[in-house]
């Protein structure tokens, strides 16, 4: 869970930086990247990603945050990550053409 919503993370990241067509400070990265949804909001005037996809999205994120800053460990079912692994192969594709 962690590795998959970290390479979405960083493919967001790579996208607003190289392919988007926007200039982004470090600053305003850093800033963006302190809060998910500031990260979606920008990422959605950019790209079209289907609304489902977003929602698993902002599902998985907030599962992975309960795995890392929760006490208790949060139990991920190899359906979720089966499940999450196409949404990130999805955005991937969608993102910078790759083929899986």
């Amino acid at each position: 869970m962690v590795m998959l919503d970290s390479t979405l993370e960083i493919a967001f990241k790579e996208f607003l930086v190289n392919e988007s067509g926007m200039s982004y400070s470090d600053g305003r990265l850093q800033g963006m990247f302190r809060e998910r949804a500031q990260v979606h909001k920008e990422m959605r005037r950019h790209v079209r990603i289907a609304e489902s996809d977003w929602k698993k999205i902002e599902y998985y994120y907030l599962q992975r945050c309960h795995l890392i800053h929760r006490r208790a460990a949060v139990t991920i079912p190899d359906g979720d990550i089966r499940d999450f692994r196409l949404v990130v192969e999805r955005v991937l594709r969608k993102l910078f053409r790759l083929h899986f």
